[in-house]
């Protein structure tokens, strides 16, 4: 039953960022850009891969060919930094503050929003993932009957009836 989809559970979890401009009592800039490595400051070792980003800075909804994209823990979702003083002639540099998929955590992107409004504006990037049900779980009925998952057999190891149906447990 497992293996064909009984109790599996869709999760969803939502990350946003949001920038407001022309705010005389701020005196912080920030942008929303791709990152570079050669002008921002402050950006993870391991999250050097920007394929996944639009010019904005945004993660894509899907692929090319219309599949989903998958990230893990440390993937930007969402391009945000902040701009530093200029020093002399040297390049313009920026300081990372963008939106990174938290520790131990995956998933699908599954949609990205994006707002604006007179002085701010906002994204959202929903994340989706399909939990299969493993050993240990718990489970309650709406009778607050409550079981956890103490052994998952192969199919051939299943009882079957006199006619060879196996019973869907």
């Amino acid at each position: 039953s497992l293996e064909r989809g009984m109790f599996r559970t869709l999760s969803y979890r939502t990350y946003s960022s949001e920038k407001e401009e022309g705010n005389p009592y701020s005196e912080v800039e920030e942008v929303f850009r791709k990152p570079n490595i050669d002008d921002t400051l402050g950006l993870h070792k391991h999250s050097v891969m920007f394929d996944n980003l639009d010019s904005r800075g945004i993660i894509k909804q899907s692929k090319k060919d219309g599949s989903a994209i998958h990230v893990t823990s440390g993937d930007i979702l969402i391009g945000k930094a902040v701009v530093l003083p200029k020093k002399s002639q040297d390049i313009q540099m920026y300081k990372n503050s963008s939106v990174y998929v938290r520790r131990e955590e995956s998933g699908y992107v599954d949609s990205v929003f994006e707002s604006k409004n007179d002085n701010e504006q906002f994204y959202k990037v929903r994340l989706r993932k399909i939990k299969v049900p493993r050993l240990g779980d718990k489970f309650a009925s709406r009778a607050a009957q409550k079981g956890t998952i103490g052994l998952i057999l192969p199919e051939a190891d299943m009882p079957t009836t006199a006619d060879g149906l196996k019973p869907d447990i």
